[in-house]
């Protein structure tokens, strides 16, 4: 409620009327401060995260808004959780050449739960150690539960991609 409430404090002082927009917060305590505020849909995989978890098809709505269809409140998706899904941003922890990775199909054989995946990388490609997000070079969605599966789930998919560099 609290994030809700300091995101729609921000969009009305700043007269945003329509359209996605992104919004990074922080809740500290109490408070909950809206840190920055884009108009665009959000990075690192969220727009197909909310679409296989909730059934709303982000960017889909935001094309048609962008093109000026409008879209009747009564043709939004209603949304509902379908299950507990995960976004896991894919990564190298060093800098370096790519020597091989495993075959797509494998690596989509091989997890257990995955919804959607996506890599852009290719033996002989260079990949820079993780800082940011400029440094991701795929994604992969995944079924998990709490943060134990999270981080779980991560590890499996990393370990999946046997990616080695030099």
């Amino acid at each position: 409620e609290r994030a809700v409430a300091s995101v729609q404090q921000v969009v009305t002082a700043i007269g945003y009327g329509h359209g996605p927009f992104d919004a990074d917060l922080r809740a500290d305590g109490e408070r909950c401060v809206v840190l920055e505020m884009t108009p665009r849909l959000g990075g690192n995989a969220v727009p197909l995260l909310v679409e296989h978890a909730f059934g709303v098809p982000l960017i889909e709505l935001a094309l048609r808004e962008a093109m000026g269809e409008g879209i009747p409140e009564a043709d939004l998706p209603s949304p509902s959780l379908s299950e507990a899904l995960t976004a896991v941003l894919l990564r190298s922890d060093r800098s370096g050449q790519v020597d091989s990775i495993a075959p797509v199909a494998r690596i989509e054989s091989g997890i257990e739960g995955l919804v959607d995946f996506c890599i852009n990388l290719t033996a002989g490609d260079t990949v820079t150690r993780f800082a940011h997000g400029g440094h991701v070079f795929g994604y992969g969605i995944l079924v998990t539960d709490r943060i134990g599966g999270f981080l779980r789930q991560s590890s499996r998919i990393m370990d999946a991609l046997e990616l080695t560099l030099h």
